[in-house]
């Protein structure tokens, strides 16, 4: 019988991100997952639990396995080069996470055993041997790739050897017996023996007291509780308060780390791709690291550290020297805040003084300003500047005037955490990076460049994306189709032509790209004309919103997308079976099949449209 705290929870959740329930066995698996993972993946774009969750029949007995690079959640070998970039000789952190989930009411032995051999036999394909246990096919990919990045990168973590966390959950209102951890203990400690290529294994057990507490953490506002020596107070219109300090390494660490001694990504919204990393590659962070490693030059670090920006929402004075900081953002001073991660266990770390400035506002235009001139050059990316802009603000409005045509409302997040104490549901908050890619997909008809946000796409900003003369409501509908085809996506019989959850993914963009042209035979309108973008967009919604006329035109592009697959592949590679995970990648494959469709779009530059009207038959790799 499961527990009824956990239960309540448990339901909330598949509320929350609109999941079916698939039996409370597996749906406990799933909440299980989001909250372990929630704590390692609190980035600007919710992760699919779906991508972690392992718990099938061939499963080698776990229920949730997550490898992350730099803190970032990976699932392919092409995510891990993404990640990585050019410079591949770049120190980087590798991390596996496995979870076992077990609505029972007491911890098993058994169990522990299993979860232990299951992980042991993980990384068989890394050790050149067979594996012993079943596996099914997220598990082979997720051991492939594990294998793939040992091998190729593991001189890369030469700081730090892989992390491995264990996580065995069931809903036990007691800690595991004595019996228990010792025998746990020392099963952990051969398996470090057989496994030495890891920094070592942290095997957790936890019951409900523990994940009732990660649950409430996903749903609270970040906060934190600092001391401070000193400080120097200053008055400013439309700031509440804001002070000048210094503060020791041990209360920053308050700020930037989570109970578990995990960074806090989230604070760090204003930093796409995480911290970049230390070594040949980023100079500066190298130098910081070099700083804190230095018994010489370590007391000189506030002296060459231009210190630290935190915008908060509240500002709680406990004591004179006491300071409550709730719902705040580092807006400067990501990378050094990382790099002091990295060095947090380096001797006499904690006694280092940090220049911290702490601002506390609600005014949107100052904090602001604040961003943009304590970002202009590296840490704020013009994807959150653009956030700040007069179109978002317009965008964000489009999207409110849109509730009444819909039973179900979409919700536009300008700024980072803006809907974390309402009751919205989760999946229908649309994220900067998610509208980015939806609308770039379906409008531009360039659904090969958007499985990654990487730098090529922000740096389109305010020219075809976020453009001033764009009308608002084309990002809305784009938007709009991208979270009915996820509904539609739920459906086993819709989704069995990909194999890979990867593949799915960017699978839908093209399809998004697909279904405007059969909903609307016939031209894309342009997103620059008033009056006929809101047409446009007007007939595209209410298609949508009737569920049995879209999912039949979403049905029909996805029987389209597979044959033009199938033509495309015969074509230029001799076989009729499409490796997607390749072809989704090129844009010859994009105009193939706009070429097919004999489309015009008025979003494209008149070169690609050229070249899409003059083409015949067979396009060129």
């Amino acid at each position: 019988m499961i527990d009824p705290v956990i239960n309540s929870f448990v339901q909330q959740y598949l509320t929350e991100y609109e999941i079916e329930s698939e039996g409370e066995y597996t749906d406990f698996e799933l909440f299980a997952n989001y909250c372990v993972f929630s704590s390692f993946n609190r980035r600007t774009e919710d992760f699919d639990v779906t991508k972690v969750h392992t718990g099938q029949t061939k499963d080698t007995g776990l229920d949730g396995i997550g490898i992350f690079i730099d803190d970032v959640l990976v699932n392919s070998e092409e995510d891990a080069e993404q990640i990585i970039g050019d410079n591949k000789n770049r120190t980087l952190k590798l991390k596996f996470i496995f979870v076992q989930a077990k609505l029972k009411n007491s911890f098993e032995f058994e169990v522990v055993k299993k979860t232990i051999d299951a992980v042991q036999d993980f990384f068989a394909d890394y050790r050149d041997i067979q594996p012993i246990y079943s596996r099914s096919e997220q598990v082979k990919e997720k051991a492939a790739l594990a294998s793939y990045l040992l091998k190729k990168y593991i001189i890369n973590t030469r700081d730090k050897k892989p992390e491995c966390h264990i996580y065995y959950i069931c809903i036990s209102h007691k800690d595991a017996d004595s019996t228990i951890k010792l025998k746990q203990a020392r099963l952990v400690k051969e398996l470090e023996e057989k496994l030495r290529f890891l920094s070592g294994i942290n095997f957790y057990l936890w019951g409900s007291d523990k994940i009732e507490k990660l649950y409430r953490q996903t749903k609270r506002q970040v906060e934190a509780t600092i001391r401070v020596s000193k400080y120097f107070t200053l008055k400013v219109p439309g700031v509440k308060r804001a002070y000048i300090t210094a503060v020791s390494f041990e209360q920053f660490k308050n700020i930037i780390l989570d109970e578990d001694k995990n960074i806090r990504d989230v604070i760090f919204y204003d930093n796409i791709r995480g911290f970049l990393g230390v070594g040949e590659d980023n100079s500066i962070n190298e130098a910081i690291k070099e700083t804190l490693k230095s018994t010489e030059e370590v007391n000189l670090f506030p002296l060459l550290n231009n210190g630290i920006t935190i915008i908060t929402h509240n500002l709680n004075i406990i004591d004179d020297d006491k300071y409550q900081l709730i719902d705040y953002q580092v807006v400067n001073g990501c990378q050094t805040s990382h790099v002091l991660d990295m060095c947090k266990d380096f001797p006499n770390i904690d006694d280092i003084i940090i220049p911290v400035r702490i601002i506390e506002t609600d005014d949107d235009n100052i904090r602001n300003k604040i961003i943009k001139a304590t970002n202009s050059q590296t840490e704020v990316k013009k994807e959150l500047l653009a956030a700040l802009s007069d179109f978002n603000k317009k965008l964000e409005e489009c999207y409110e005037s849109q509730e009444p045509r819909h039973s179900k409302y979409l919700y536009y997040e300008r700024r980072p955490g803006q809907f974390f104490n309402q009751s919205v549901i989760k999946t229908r908050i649309i994220k900067i990076q998610p509208q980015i890619k939806s609308f770039t997909a379906m409008f531009l008809d360039e659904p090969h460049k958007v499985k990654y946000f990487d730098q090529k796409l922000i740096d389109r900003i305010g020219s075809d994306i976020f453009h001033k003369d764009h009308y608002p409501i084309a990002y809305y509908t784009s938007s709009w189709a991208f979270y009915q085809l996820n509904s539609l996506y739920k459906k086993p019989s819709f989704n069995r032509n990909y194999n890979k959850k990867d593949t799915s993914t960017v699978v839908k963009y093209y399809l998004l790209m697909i279904f405007k042209y059969l909903a609307i035979p016939g031209d894309c309108v342009s997103c620059k004309n008033k009056k006929e973008i809101e047409r446009y967009c007007n007939e595209l919604l209410r298609i949508l919103d009737k569920t049995e006329e879209s999912e039949k035109i979403f049905v029909e592009a996805n029987n389209k997308l597979i044959s033009f697959a199938q033509k495309y592949s015969q074509q230029n590679f001799k076989s009729i079976s499409p490796d997607y995970e390749k072809i989704c990648k090129q844009e010859s494959w994009t105009d193939f099949i706009l070429t097919e469709m004999g489309i015009t779009n008025k979003n494209l530059s008149k070169e690609r449209q050229k070249a899409i009207t003059d083409k015949q038959g067979t396009l060129p790799l």
